[in-house]
């Protein structure tokens, strides 16, 4: 974890998403993060669906780090939204 005093936002610097992808198996996304602006707090995450040649669609209720895969995922990219917060 990254921590610098100052009046900047965090930012995310890099996130990884880790798990075997199949139905059932839960998924988790993990985010290195450069902290401004005061202490840690708890961020936000998204899941998306991406699929060819359309929009990204949010998928309702996965607003976690951790998602479980379901048969809606098949033919999808799936794609981890990560809004860091300070206290």
């Amino acid at each position: 974890m990254f921590y610098r005093k100052g009046t900047e936002w965090p930012k995310v610097l890099k996130i990884d998403v880790r798990g075997e992808l199949m139905e059932g198996n839960t998924i988790r996304g993990y985010a290195e993060v450069a902290w401004c602006g005061g202490p840690p707090g708890k961020g936000v995450a998204s899941w998306l669906w991406r699929r060819w040649n359309s929009s990204s669609v949010v998928i309702v209720g996965a607003e976690d780090e951790q998602y479980q895969l379901t048969l809606d995922d098949i033919d999808s990219c799936l794609v981890l939204m990560y809004t860091p917060a300070t206290e």
